[in-house]
């Protein structure tokens, strides 16, 4: 899909475009790489109500594809409704406050002990 949005890219551009949104399972210098989702140290979350309905979060998890541009993924996107940003941002809230980190191109990534937490928590 990418390699047909952008055909003058690179291999390795459009591998790094590829592992904005999906974890590759080789690197780009050919080493194993070991996705956090499989080490259960990462998780893709979005809110729902009491009912099990899920809340505006503008574009849910399984929709991710849609959205090529990543503009609508982004966790403080400028182009989603009102009611989004405010789900978006009592999620934020709430994982920030038990020690999850997000990755910013993902609104529901959320990452507890893998490299990316690491890095940015500074254990």
């Amino acid at each position: 899909m990418l390699r047909n949005a952008y055909p003058k890219l690179s291999h390795e551009e459009l591998l790094l475009e590829t592992t904005k949104l999906i974890s590759p399972v080789v690197n780009i210098d050919g080493t194993k790489n070991i996705p956090p989702h499989s080490t259960g140290a990462a998780i893709d979350i979005y809110l729902v109500d009491k009912s099990g309905k899920p809340l505006d979060m503008w574009l849910m998890v399984k929709d991710w594809v849609q959205d090529l541009d990543r503009h609508l993924s982004i966790t403080d996107s400028p182009l989603i409704s009102a009611e989004a940003r405010k789900n978006r941002q009592i999620m934020s809230d709430v994982l920030e406050k038990v020690g999850f980190v997000n990755y910013p191109t993902e609104y529901w990534h959320w990452s507890y002990g893998d490299r990316y937490w690491a890095y940015h928590q500074k254990p």
